[in-house]
């Protein structure tokens, strides 16, 4: 329940109007008790029509109606009144009906809204195809004639024909005709009696009942309608009946011969089976009479049937309706008047379009009505119309829906499903004697196209119609079209269009479709729409599709592009592969990677498809093998060289232990950060303690000459990188002197002095001999002497020693030595020997680790 301090509600606009065609709006405001304007929402409801939660009221019935606003239990109305919308439909009523000729039909007729409700002020107009129209709108029928007549009703572009079956009305007059002017006595003259109602129109005269004629002179014929004068004079013929219509006609008598020619018939109303025996008889003017036969020609008229002469004559009929006879025997004619009624029935006939179709084939489309009517014809070939019962039988369906009327004289076949078996509308007839049947039979086709269903399914089995697929992939498309009965049609009408939805460029491919059992191959890469289609019986389209976007299929090819072929260690190559499929696709592709069949370490994959990095880091040639599968792939050639800083050493000691005065070679490899082998930078220093002497010998070759003894430090030093070897030195006698300088020598050669005096005599003392010490001895003492370095063949001086590590006594000259690595025949082999030729085209070669060279024989 709203329980805000709501007063009172009023509602605007006041008392609107409308039509019953156009809604109307309402607004409303609500006061507190201060009478101040508040916001409530409130609920609306109207008496008629309906009206929304915004105060819109749609209206249907014409009138006064009320619109209702409530806030809780405080509510206001406002009338608004409504009238007829825009006039759409004339409504007629009765639409048949049946009177006498003595009767009136009143036929009400107005014009409606779409809701049914009256427009007043219209103008509605009354015909009729006889009679005459009365009453204030003249809407009363008054007919004149007997028969089927029409009353036609119309407002603007809209007719509605109400039919009324007229009958006669009662008796009302006789008119008399003939013996006209002056008659001769004894001459028979013809006398015309017609019953009319009041309306003029012609009665049967059996309606009448029982006739009297009475006259005051000569006498009537009732036989020959024939009046026979007998008394000259104005003489008063008469008619009366039972019915109370009676006539008079005053008869002039004159002179003249008296004859006349009399034909009785058998039957005036006959079938067109039956026959009509004629009488001739010459009557004089005494009234004798006399049978006479008259001759084929003196028959003038015999209507359309055949005559045959003779007493009597005989007449037979052949068509309907009111025949007349005549003969003439001598100079006087006589007329009769016969009228013919249809035969048995004979036979049934149906009725297409005003040809006859018994028994016959007619096509039509489930989209058409075929109109059938049915007549009886007698043996004459008369034709009428009758009341048949209708029936229709079909192989597959016997709805008799499908026929509008089933007891009429006509049936309207409506049918809804196509078939190429007929079906077979029948009309049925029971004339009181037999049953008589006749049919028809109709094939129906399918209407005009109304709807596809378009059904497909991809290579991956998808049938979604919204389709994800790569250029490889295929659809496979079927269509079912029908009628709007659902009747199937033939497929082969669709059009089948390819849009490309980036450009809105469309391609007929139903040819293609066609040749490929409806097989659409994806190709190029995009989003594109397949659209079924064709127009429908009035122009618009048709149509149904599937949505198609197309990736990239399978690479069978692969290209690679580089930013750069060769780097230095360290360094990286972005490499972006593209695969090309089998429709020319190119694309980012990712790839497996191999170098020398086996794992590539070096290669790298990113966030973006197909593109990777190289890290360069192994000196030297690198094929890199990139495939997508087992069939595709492709190469690249890449060059690495080392980065020219050292972040590795590798030392090596020709020997751990050297006697004093030895010597030891030092070799250097020198490393990149990534183990490239490479040139040893000639700013390394090479160093060591024990006052040795490093003498450098060039490509990371250094000789150390020892000094000191005991245990002793070489440190290489190559930018920021350090390394340490430990080596021992063991004393030796020459080492000693050598180390300990010139003093040792000095204090040597005074004990070496004084061992030789006494040697001197202790050897005099014990040979007396002096002459034994000869420069053969002093010889021998000199080839006792150390070798310190082994000649090779030499085509210059060494390298230069890089200096002491210490102060040490200045040393004897010693014998001068080769550095070989700086001959330009000097090279190092893969496997690091070294090796250099001498003049003489020897070579000479050094493993590593080794410190003399060998002569190489071959």
């Amino acid at each position: 329940m709203n329980t805000t301090n709501v007063s009172s509600i009023t509602i605007s606009p006041t008392a609107p109007t409308t039509d019953a065609d156009t809604t109307y709006s309402f607004s409303h405001q609500a006061y507190n008790h201060q009478a101040l304007q508040i916001s409530a929402p409130v609920t609306w409801s109207s008496s008629d029509g309906s009206i929304d939660s915004f105060g819109l009221f749609t209206p249907r019935g014409v009138g006064t109606h009320t619109i209702t606003a409530c806030f809780g239990l405080i509510c206001s109305s406002e009338s608004i009144t409504v009238t007829p919308g825009i006039p759409t439909t004339l409504d007629v009523t009765p639409l048949t009906g049946q009177i006498t000729s003595d009767e009136s039909l009143e036929i009400t007729a107005s014009v409606v809204d779409q809701f049914g409700n009256v427009v007043a002020g219209e103008l509605i107009t009354f015909s009729t195809s006889n009679g005459t129209l009365g009453g204030v709108n003249g809407n009363i029928f008054y007919p004149f004639a007997s028969g089927a007549q029409t009353v036609t009703v119309t407002w603007g572009m809209q007719s509605v024909y109400v039919q009324i079956a007229v009958g006669n009305g009662i008796p009302s007059h006789f008119e008399l005709t003939g013996c006209e002017g002056v008659v001769p006595a004894g001459e028979w003259c013809d006398i015309t009696h017609t019953l009319y109602d009041q309306y003029g129109n012609v009665l049967n005269e059996t309606q009448a009942g029982l006739l009297s004629w009475t006259t005051d002179d000569g006498n009537y014929s009732e036989l020959n309608d024939q009046y026979f004068p007998d008394h000259l004079g104005t003489w008063t013929l008469s008619l009366t009946s039972v019915s109370g219509a009676s006539a008079e006609i005053n008869i002039t008598v004159g002179h003249g011969e008296m004859q006349s020619l009399e034909l009785a018939i058998s039957s005036t109303e006959i079938t067109a089976d039956e026959r009509v025996y004629i009488n001739t008889t010459r009557i004089d003017v005494r009234g004798n009479r006399l049978t006479v036969v008259l001759p084929s020609e003196n028959w003038t008229k015999i209507a359309d049937g055949q005559l045959s002469a003779g007493a009597p004559a005989i007449w037979d009929p052949v068509t309907r309706g009111a025949k007349i006879l005549e003969a003439k025997y001598e100079s006087v004619t006589a007329q009769i008047t016969i009228t013919v009624s249809e035969g048995a029935i004979n036979t049934l006939v149906l009725i297409v379009d005003s040809e006859d179709y018994s028994w016959q084939m007619v096509s039509l489309t489930a989209d058409e009505m075929l109109t059938v009517k049915v007549k009886a014809i007698d043996a004459k070939g008369n034709r009428w119309t009758i009341t048949a019962n209708w029936s229709i039988s079909h192989a597959l369906w016997n709805d008799q829906g499908v026929l509008e009327q089933l007891v009429n004289d006509q049936t309207d076949f409506v049918p809804y499903h196509a078939s190429s078996a007929p079906y077979t509308i029948t009309a049925t007839y029971y004339d009181g004697n037999m049953i008589h049947v006749i049919s028809i039979n109709a094939t129906v086709s399918h209407g005009v196209l109304t709807n596809i269903d378009l059904s497909s399914i991809s290579s991956s089995d998808e049938t979604s119609g919204i389709y994800d697929l790569t250029s490889d992939d295929w659809i496979d498309f079927a269509a079912e079209l029908s009628d709007m009965d659902q009747n199937p049609i033939d497929t082969t009408i669709l059009r089948w269009l390819l849009t490309d939805e980036s450009n809105g460029e469309e391609t007929d491919i139903t040819d293609v479709l066609l040749a490929n059992n409806m097989r659409w191959q994806a190709s190029d890469i995009g989003s594109y729409t397949i659209k079924a289609t064709n127009l429908s019986g009035s122009g618009y389209e048709v149509s149904d599709f599937a949505s198609i976007t197309i990736h990239h299929g399978q690479a069978v090819s692969l290209h690679s592009t580089e930013d750069a072929t060769t780097a230095t260690a360290g360094y990286q190559i972005t490499i972006a592969i593209t695969g090309t499929d089998s429709d020319g696709n190119t694309f980012p592709q990712n790839v497996e990677w191999q170098e020398n069949n086996g794992v590539a370490h070096d290669i790298n994959s990113t966030a973006v498809d197909g593109v990777y990095t190289y890290q360069a880091r192994i000196e030297g040639p690198h094929t890199l093998t990139y495939s997508s599968s087992l069939t595709v792939s492709n190469e690249i050639e890449l060059a690495v060289s080392a980065k020219r800083i050292v972040a590795h050493l590798k030392v090596e000691l020709s020997s751990e232990v050297v006697e004093q005065l030895g010597e030891i070679t030092v070799n250097v490899t020198a490393y990149d950060e990534y183990w490239n082998k490479i040139p040893v930078p000639s700013s390394t220093l090479v160093d060591s303690t024990g006052r040795a002497e490093v003498l450098n010998q060039g490509d990371g070759v250094w000789r150390v000459i020892t000094l000191d003894e005991g245990v002793q430090t070489i440190t290489i030093n190559s930018g920021q990188i350090d390394e340490e070897r430990t080596f021992t030195v063991t004393g030796t006698l020459e080492g000693f002197f050598e180390a300990g300088g010139i003093l040792y020598y000095v204090g040597a050669f005074l004990v070496a002095a004084i061992a030789i005096v006494l040697l001197i005599v202790l050897k005099m003392v014990l040979t007396g001999n002096d002459d034994e010490w000869d420069d053969e001895d002093e010889d021998e003492d000199e080839d006792d002497e150390p070798i310190t370095e082994r000649r090779k063949p030499s085509r210059g001086g060494g390298a230069g020693p890089t200096g002491p590590a210490g102060p040490a006594p200045t040393p004897e000259p010693e014998p001068e030595k080769t550095d070989f690595t700086q001959d330009d025949s000097y090279r190092v082999d893969d496997e690091g020997t070294e090796w250099w030729e001498d003049e003489a085209g020897t070579w000479w070669y050094r493993q590593q680790g080794d410190g003399d060279w060998e002569q190489w024989v071959d």
